[in-house]
């Protein structure tokens, strides 16, 4: 038997790097891009939030609504800010509970000092809160 509040009782021993997904590359973009560049990954994913990767190093992020009035040549790390930062073993119920704190979004998880992907809230929210199977009727 599975129900959300068996998903929920679990939190205390769920970590954020359990639900990394680490087969999927988050949307992102190289550290040099261009805002053309940030805006053609959203385009192409539907994502507002575009990651910049420098190699395992820690990402910064471009929301790209902050691209718009930019020349498409401007470089995007001008409009980066840093990212929320989560280590692979943070539990999920803080994770959600720094995040609402801080209102993101997105966070990059971190194995020590190398970047392993992303997880949002949306993410723990469909682990904590499972979609039936069946329809109500």
């Amino acid at each position: 038997f599975s129900s959300p509040l068996t998903g929920a009782l679990g939190l205390d021993q769920l970590t954020v790097g359990s639900l990394v997904d680490t087969d999927r590359a988050p949307t992102a973009v190289a550290a040099e891009a261009t805002v053309a560049q940030v805006q053609e990954a959203a385009a192409r994913t539907g994502h507002m939030r575009i990651l910049l990767l420098d190699g395992d190093s820690t990402p910064e992020v471009v929301h790209v609504r902050d691209t718009l009035m930019e020349q498409e040549g401007h470089p995007a790390r001008d409009l980066a800010r840093p990212v929320m930062l989560l280590d692979t073993r943070t539990p999920v119920y803080e994770a959600l509970a720094v995040s609402r704190e801080r209102s993101e979004q997105l966070a990059a998880v971190m194995d020590h000092d190398r970047f392993v992907g992303v997880i949002t809230i949306s993410d723990i929210l469909r682990h904590i809160l499972p979609e039936e199977s069946g329809t109500v009727g």
